[in-house]
């Protein structure tokens, strides 16, 4: 595979219109927004709008598996399937669909990251869970 010289400017303004010029995650505007491949770019194939989905910079590390700033941090096969959802749920933002899906998941005995908290590495190494 080639050098990468970033998505076609036609396709890039396709998703931030059909975005609404929004962070799909957190749902602010007026701030910079950039596509995000949402299934790992391994080709041109994978520039499409079904696979690309509008995020600002802060949201963009999130699903990246950092910590935000409260230091919650999502893994990025949660924030995968998330934004999957997402294109398909136009008005709804990630952070809404995470609490939705938290809950679901607390309700059957997951982590907040859709695992056992005993078998989860984010859980895991977290300090209130190590005793």
């Amino acid at each position: 595979m080639g050098r990468y010289d970033g998505l076609d400017r036609i396709l890039k303004q396709e998703v931030l219109e059909r975005d609404g010029g929004r962070c799909r995650w957190c749902g602010r505007v007026g701030v910079p927004v950039d596509p995000h491949h949402i299934r790992y770019r391994r080709g041109s194939s994978d520039d499409v709008p079904g696979n690309l989905i509008s995020l600002c910079r802060r949201c963009h590390d999130f699903v990246h598996g950092a910590p935000n700033a409260k230091g919650v941090i999502i893994p990025k096969q949660v924030a995968q399937v998330l934004l999957w959802d997402l294109i398909e749920l136009p008005g709804v933002t990630g952070m809404a669909l995470w609490r939705q899906r938290k809950s679901e998941f607390a309700r059957s005995g997951l982590c907040e990251h859709g695992q056992y908290p005993d078998a989860c590495y984010h859980c895991m190494k977290t300090e209130e869970y190590v005793k």
